[in-house]
């Protein structure tokens, strides 16, 4: 009976193998990285984080996989796999090399502050306009229109500057994105500041405003507004989100 004398240092290598290794290890280490770090929730519900770890320790066992052929099995043909590794390969760098960051003003506009249309009313059952999120004031919003059963209410809220070119003075927006499962279906949360502080606030500047509901009219139309009485700059909140779903 003929015996296989072939070892493994006989063998060609597995560039195949050796291919996806080295991506699949690279992918399973970029999630753990970011769910270690505490920024996946800039990408999707924190709910979700657990699953994104499971799955990241799902390929590094493929990776393992892999590596075993490296030198062990024999030359696998690339054939049409080209353009799929260098896709994932792409991916790879891209979520490696691109600092997470959560979305600011730069991708909100001020038609696009409707997140209270989809929420549910529950949020806003209490009454305790003070600690209302801003959420819960576009949900209110949505309700009551100019917000007349709540106008001279207390508001006190966190959110980011964001500027529309409608507000006089010193106005500006702060707002806060609302997601439901990931950033693709976040949608704005925002109300209009009335400010006359004398000093410009930097756009994506995270702030603590305080102050009373009041009205204006925009084109005709009575809009809600925020009668500041404090701005506070503070730092950005370890999750900036606000939720749909609590």
């Amino acid at each position: 009976m003929a015996v296989d004398t072939v070892q493994p240092a006989d063998r060609p290598i597995n560039w195949a193998a050796l291919i996806e290794t080295a991506l699949l290890g690279s992918l399973a280490a970029m999630l753990l990285t970011k769910v270690l770090r505490g920024v996946m929730i800039f990408y999707i519900h924190p709910r979700y984080t657990p699953l994104v770890a499971a799955a990241a320790l799902v390929v590094a066992l493929l990776a393992y996989v892999r590596m075993r052929a490296i030198f062990e099995s024999a030359a696998e043909p690339l054939g049409k796999r080209a353009v799929a590794y260098a896709a994932l390969a792409l991916a790879v760098a891209l979520g490696t090399l691109v600092p997470a960051r959560p979305l600011g003003a730069g991708t909100l506009s001020s038609s696009g502050l409707d997140a209270g249309r989809s929420a549910n009313a529950d949020l806003i059952a209490d009454g305790r306009t003070a600690e209302w999120d801003l959420l819960q004031w576009s949900i209110a919003f949505s309700i009551y229109g100019a917000g007349e059963p709540l106008l001279g209410s207390p508001v006190d809220v966190v959110g980011f500057v964001f500027y529309d070119a409608q507000l006089a003075g010193d106005g500006f927006i702060v707002a806060r994105y609302v997601i439901s499962c990931c950033t693709a279906d976040g949608s704005g949360a925002g109300m209009p500041v009335a400010w006359q502080g004398g000093v410009a606030l930097p756009t994506d500047s995270w702030v603590r405003v305080r102050g009373t509901l009041g009205a204006r009219e925009r084109n005709g139309i009575a809009e809600p507004i925020l009668l500041a009485e404090s701005i506070e700059p503070v730092a950005q909140p370890r999750n900036p989100y606000l939720y749909a779903t609590r």
